[in-house]
């Protein structure tokens, strides 16, 4: 048996040949997998070398991240501690093998004498005599390391060229103080929370040393398809860190983002404003479950504690091993934090002693994304089989319940009443079984929105925000019902508080852009749109971009995008005469109009079929195509609450001076709320029972 196994992937077998070769060169007995004889059992040889072997190399590249096979005989040399990692492309370590330090071999051109080969040298060694290996002096760091080296990663644009300046100034003549980057052109963007301001005294902004990042949980299960449950590991660790009062802790969606993709820590942290990050691996196998968990320091990439909990696999072995980590954490940043306070964030998570009901609950959380009714409904399904065999389970119901009054908003194939009777039944459970969750209470609220009644709706808010101060998903929820009600002002700066303290998730972009364009400030909305389209959103932003478009004479983009729109409806062939009809203004509209019933017939299209048809359904139009013709009726069929949000943008400005239109804001009660507690941006009483909008 060899004194040391190499772990590499297959694609990287001609340099590993190289590092082998030299090794041997070196008088150690190397084994990998060419030494299999022909006839021999694969796997059965590779578990015998490994476990025989005192040292295990395991070489990270490209390829190798994405090996389960090299992942498991990481994880098997790590828990035997006879793990030596490397690099040979400068790949960084896969999350859940962070904690160890990397020797990166990316530039070793064979030479034994080269410094990283000697790092490895020393490494091997330690292994096989069990003595640590004094590394050899360090060099002196070149002068411009030492300057470089304290700007973090987040200097950009212009403040990147000021400190390139200032070091070919400095290397011209004397040393002198860095010059202070112009502010006025630095970006500071909402969109990343990495392009932080400049302090007044020219330094750059660092993040608050009580700050941190919980990366996604790396899943070493042996099939590798837990991936749902450490995620859902990793988001219950966030959640629980989230309510400790005095620490900063970057979003799920924020820090989710970073899953598969190759950045150092460092880089990391810089781009989410933190001064730490919590990384770590969920092996989920039979009845056992071993998280690992390491607390890395950003500035310096240094590992300031780092655990492993191998425990039987029951529900409330996860909950206690989630306490542990947030409680050293805690410690670790040396927070000075109340116990009681502490002890109250804990008390917040999730829980139920039901392990099936926790790994469906974890599933349904797991499926995130725009696709609509589809991944609406397999939520539903998840959480209805989890409040099935865990009745108490309050989150699992405030989740149906959340789930149960949007359905209807994604397709209108599902009646309106129905979900919400279940959706309020639900949430009722989950406010019994835990009245002091601000979730639940952000949920409660949602869901009596969309029953349009307002004034529970309020209530429920304000509870929200009375357990949860400054929690921008209660922002952006809220600024949605702003909208919904009229009340653009407010939405604006919702939206706006939510982005700057989350700049990560798509929709409240999507609904800032809505908001700013109803308020006529269309710049501003189509900036925000396309950012939404950028982080991910896959919803409707082609309607408003359309009527930004059209409103600010780019006839050929909103030709294109009205195009594009059209392609999947059954009434495509009518795309043009409705882009003639949206274009014309004046009587040319009304000209247009009467075309495009004419041409509508013959085409097939007649003018029954088309009305007669529910908006947004089979055999019906787009509700906005209804607006463009004039037919404002159709505001009267039955619609979710989500509808209204829209129903203050510009494509609906002739339709806001309808009775059609008056008679809709009395039926979803909006009209005696609004005399109750002010009228929105765009309407006004007249008299004692009627009122215009504009």
């Amino acid at each position: 048996m060899a004194d040391i196994f190499i772990s590499y992937a297959r694609a990287d077998r001609e340099r590993i040949e190289k590092l082998a070769s030299a090794l041997e060169g070196e008088g150690y007995s190397v084994w990998w997998d060419r030494h299999i004889a022909g006839g021999a059992e694969f796997s059965e040889a590779i578990e015998k070398e490994l476990a025989a072997a005192k040292a295990v190399i395991v070489v990270w590249s490209a390829e190798a991240i994405k090996s389960r096979w090299v992942k498991d005989e990481a994880v098997a040399a790590a828990d035997a501690g006879k793990l030596i990692p490397l690099t040979i492309d400068g790949a960084t370590a896969p999350m859940g093998f962070r904690q160890f330090h990397l020797i990166d071999l990316s530039v070793w051109k064979n030479d034994p004498a080269c410094a990283p080969f000697q790092d490895l040298q020393r490494a091997v060694k330690a292994r096989l005599t069990g003595e640590a290996q004094a590394a050899p002096p360090a060099a002196e760091a070149p002068w411009t390391d030492k300057i470089l080296k304290p700007f973090p990663l987040a200097v950009t644009g212009v403040a990147l060229v000021a400190v390139i300046g200032a070091i070919m100034w400095m290397s011209m003549r004397a040393p002198s103080p860095l010059a202070t980057p112009d502010q006025s052109k630095i970006d500071r963007s909402p969109h990343d929370e990495a392009q932080r301001a400049v302090a007044k005294d020219g330094a750059i902004a660092q993040p608050s040393t009580n700050s941190i990042a919980v990366l996604p949980f790396a899943d070493l299960s042996p099939m590798g398809d837990q991936e749902y449950f450490s995620d859902g590991i990793a988001e219950e660790i966030l959640n629980v860190l989230a309510n400790v009062d005095g620490l900063k802790v970057a979003s799920r969606t924020s820090a989710f983002r970073f899953k598969g993709e190759n950045k150092s820590i460092p880089t990391i942290a810089s781009e989410l404003g933190v001064a730490h990050v919590l990384e770590g691996s969920v092996r989920k196998a039979g009845d056992r479950i071993r998280i690992t968990a390491q607390l890395i320091s950003a500035d310096s990439d240094a590992h300031l504690w780092s655990q492993t909990y191998d425990r039987q696999l029951t529900v409330e072995n996860i909950f206690d091993i989630q306490d542990e980590i947030a409680k050293k954490i805690v410690d670790e940043l040396q927070i000075t934090i109340a116990p009681e306070k502490v002890d109250r964030a804990l008390a917040a998570k999730t829980e139920t002693t039901n392990l099936d009901a926790y790994e469906l609950y974890l599933n349904a959380r797991n499926l995130v994304g725009y696709d609509g009714a589809p991944s609406v409904l397999k939520k539903i399904a998840l959480y209805e089989q989890a409040v099935a065999i865990a009745p108490d389970f309050a989150d699992a119901w405030a989740r149906l319940a959340f789930n149960y009054a949007i359905l209807p908003g994604w397709e209108n194939d599902y009646d309106t009443e129905e979900f919400q009777l279940k959706a309020v039944d639900a949430i009722e459970r989950a406010i019994a079984l835990d009245p002091n969750s601000d979730e639940i209470y952000t949920f409660l609220a949602v869901v009596r929105s969309t029953s349009f009644d307002w004034d529970e709706s309020d209530e429920a808010y304000a509870k929200a925000n009375e357990l949860s101060p400054g929690n921008p998903y209660i922002a952006y929820q809220q600024g949605i019902q702003a909208l919904e009600k009229g009340y653009l002002a407010k939405a604006i700066a919702l939206f706006e508080f939510a982005i700057n303290a989350d700049p990560a998730p798509a929709r409240p972009h999507n609904f800032s852009g809505l908001a700013l364009s109803s308020a006529g400030r269309l710049e501003e909305a189509e900036a925000a749109l396309v950012r939404a389209i950028e982080l991910g959103y896959s919803g409707q932003t082609d309607v408003p971009l359309m009527e930004i478009y059209r409103r600010t004479d780019r006839e050929r983009e909103f030709r294109v995008l009205q195009s594009m729109r059209f392609a999947k409806r059954n009434y495509a062939p009518l795309a043009p005469e409705l882009i003639r009809v949206r274009l014309a203004t004046g009587a040319k509209r009304e000209t247009e109009i009467s075309r495009f019933w004419r041409v509508s017939a013959e085409l097939g299209y007649g003018r029954a079929k088309l009305i007669g048809g529910k908006a947004d359904e089979p055999g019906g139009m787009h509700l906005v195509d209804y607006m463009t013709l004039g037919e404002y009726q159709v505001l009267l069929q039955p619609r979710p609450a989500i509808f209204l949000a829209w129903i203050w943008a510009p494509e609906f400005d002739a339709a806001r001076k309808s009775d059609a239109f008056k008679q809709y804001m009395r039926n979803v009660n909006l009209v005696s709320y609004w005399r109750a507690n002010g009228w929105p941006d765009k309407c006004r009483p007249v008299g004692e029972d009627d009122f215009e909008c504009e």
